[in-house]
Formats: structure tokens, sequence, C-alpha cells
């Protein structure tokens, strides 16, 4: 499998840097001649929205982490929403690696006075990783930390696998579900650890 560094294609990693220019760049360049593996070293990569097409598998390797932008300009996915990593229409898509995905979540929420709730500020992010009308979807191995929505949405997906991922979010934050499956067609879950602060799954 052809391997894409996003470091070779300028992606800083010291989480101050925004890096989603770079990280793109890595995913076109790898849906473009046919497919293969997206590779994240160990850093901290400040990240918007990244969007993956055909046989594209995003590896986020362990010691790294794709840090969630609290920007709203560096999110661009479809109109309404506003997803850290989307994939729609496309085959073959994977996220892999024992790295982290983090939403940022907590940034965008207040307490609510005199409860443990939290409440949205004035604008959040929509679900961390979404993947519309997919076919042949895997995500394994990911820890998926402090999503601001819900972690994982599968909407109208076939061929689902969801093995092996930790998924820790809020308790009090709203609608910080885990892992949230709409009108899919054969899917697996399996090994998955999920804490979260509304549906586990």
């Amino acid at each position: 499998k052809l391997m894409y560094n996003i470091r070779d294609y300028g992606a800083v990693g010291n989480g101050i840097a925004n890096d989603t220019t770079a990280i793109q760049k890595a995913a076109d360049a790898c849906a473009t001649s046919g497919g293969g593996r997206v590779y994240c070293p160990p850093g901290m990569y400040l990240t918007g929205t990244l969007v993956l097409k055909d046989n594209v598998e995003l590896h986020v390797d362990s010691g790294a982490t794709l840090k969630a932008s609290v920007d709203r300009a560096h999110y661009r996915s479809p109109p309404g929403r506003a997803h850290l990593v989307y994939a729609e229409k496309a085959r073959n898509v994977a996220i892999s690696g024992r790295g982290t995905i983090d939403g940022s979540g907590t940034r965008f929420f207040a307490r609510r006075p005199g409860s443990r709730r939290m409440v949205v500020k004035n604008w959040r992010p929509s679900h961390m990783l979404a993947f519309v009308e997919c076919d042949g979807l895997l995500v394994r191995d990911i820890h998926l930390n402090d999503s601001p929505c819900y972690s994982l949405w599968a909407l109208g997906c076939e061929r689902v696998r969801v093995q092996g991922v930790n998924v820790n979010s809020n308790r009090w934050g709203p609608n910080t579900d885990g892992i949230d499956i709409d009108c899919c067609r054969d899917v697996f879950i399996s090994d998955c650890c999920v804490d979260c602060g509304d549906d586990a799954i």
C-alpha cells in the first residue's frame, strides 16, 4: 500500500500551525493516485475539515493527534455542517492507527449555572467523523476524544466495520454521542470502549 506522509506535504505537527491544507494535500494526492495510506507520524496536528475520497486510509500513528481547530473558518464540509473528518459517496475509506483524533469539544461548551450539564457557548462543529452514503468503511484502533457532537456518525452507508475504537467524550456535553449508525446495512461493531454524554451506540 502506497504511503503519503503528511510531513512531506508541509504538516508541522506542533499543535499551533494550521496543518489542514497539508493533510488535505496528502489525502488528495493519495486519492488521485488510486488510493493508499495517509500517514500521520507522532506530533500534534491542528486541523479543520478533512475530506476523504475513494480508497484512502487515514492512519494516525501512536503518539500522533489530530487536534480540532476552534476557528470556524477552518471548517468547510457541507452547508449547515462542520465535520472534522468527512466522506460522502466514497468507497473503501478507512481511519486507523493507535493515535488520537481530538475534537476540542470542551472548548465549545460552558457550564450551565447550578448544574453539571454543559451548553454550547455560541457555535460548535458537527459530528466529528461523518460518513454519508459510503460503501466499505473501516474505523479501527483509533482513540476518539472530546467530540463537540457525535463522535462517529455513519448515514446511509454499507459494509461498515468499527473495531477496537476508544471513545471518550465529555459526559456532561450536549449530544456527545459515541457511535451513531443511521440507515446503514451490514454493520459490525466490536471491541470498543465508549464513554460519552449521550447515546453510546
